[in-house]
């Protein structure tokens, strides 16, 4: 969605987009999906047992937050792209709030497998809110339009390739972002 700032806060296309991003960023999931799954195996390989098993018990709510994270980007950047970033910045805020009451309440009660489901469910809770947002804003409810990217699809092969030229970098990105945080 980010290579269409600047396009008609209006456009309906806009929408097409967004269902676009929706779309690749799940499909980058399948493979972090598959690593989760053999996470065990995966830091067995690759460090001290103890240090294996921390890194396991950490990461079993991994999916969780990497997908509230990846699709909120997405429509979060959406939001912004109507002009409406405000929303974006309120749902941002709710993770500062539910964040820590999360990791208080969830970290000495389940250890480390707490700490990255109280970051999923911060993240689930910003998803949600940013959903609300697309979804109860008149103008961001009609440019996000009905779920018509088949027809996009196989209608214009070509602009699905386009995008997903341009898309695959910033995906990238998003996940070097989510990586780093």
């Amino acid at each position: 969605v980010s290579q269409e700032y600047g396009r008609d806060p209006t456009s309906d296309y806009q929408g097409v987009i967004l269902q676009r991003g929706l779309i690749l960023n799940v499909l980058a999931l399948l493979p972090c999906a598959v690593a989760v799954w053999c996470r065990e195996a995966i830091f067995t390989a690759m460090y001290p047992p103890a240090l294996a098993a921390s890194a396991a018990a950490f990461t079993t709510y991994t999916m969780l937050f990497l997908a509230t994270i990846s699709l909120t980007t997405t429509m979060g950047k959406f939001l912004s792209n109507q002009r409406l970033p405000h929303l974006v910045t309120i749902a941002v805020s709710s993770v500062i709030v539910t964040g820590p009451i999360a990791q208080n309440y969830l970290v000495p009660r389940y250890g480390l497998n707490g700490a990255m489901l109280a970051m999923g469910i911060s993240g689930l809770i910003e998803l949600l809110l940013i959903v609300a947002f697309t979804f109860g804003t008149a103008q961001s409810r009609r440019n996000f339009g009905a779920w018509r990217i088949m027809g996009e699809v196989t209608q214009d092969w070509a602009a699905v390739k386009d995008h997903i030229r341009l898309a695959l970098p910033s995906s990238a990105f998003v996940a070097l972002e989510s990586c780093a945080f």
